[in-house]
């Protein structure tokens, strides 16, 4: 009997480790979510940022460009 009553506890203690391993892995696998969409999010900003740069260069180019219109 005194086995069987360890066999029960020791069956117990690893139910609530499996639930606690479920857990941790729910945590983490939505973790892992929320990290991909903030990357996902930093990327498109650098990209929009490069994207504006880029804008920004060909305008000065064609204020520059308007400039010496100007001159002549």
């Amino acid at each position: 009997e005194r086995c069987e009553e360890e066999l029960k506890d020791t069956q117990k203690k690893m139910m609530a480790v499996e639930n606690d391993l479920d857990k941790y892995m729910e945590d983490l696998n939505t973790a892992n979510q929320q990290l991909e969409d903030k990357e996902k999010k930093v990327q498109e900003a650098e990209a929009e940022v490069a994207a504006l740069n880029r804008r920004m260069v060909l305008l000065e180019e064609e204020l520059e460009r308007a400039e010496e219109k100007l001159k002549i």
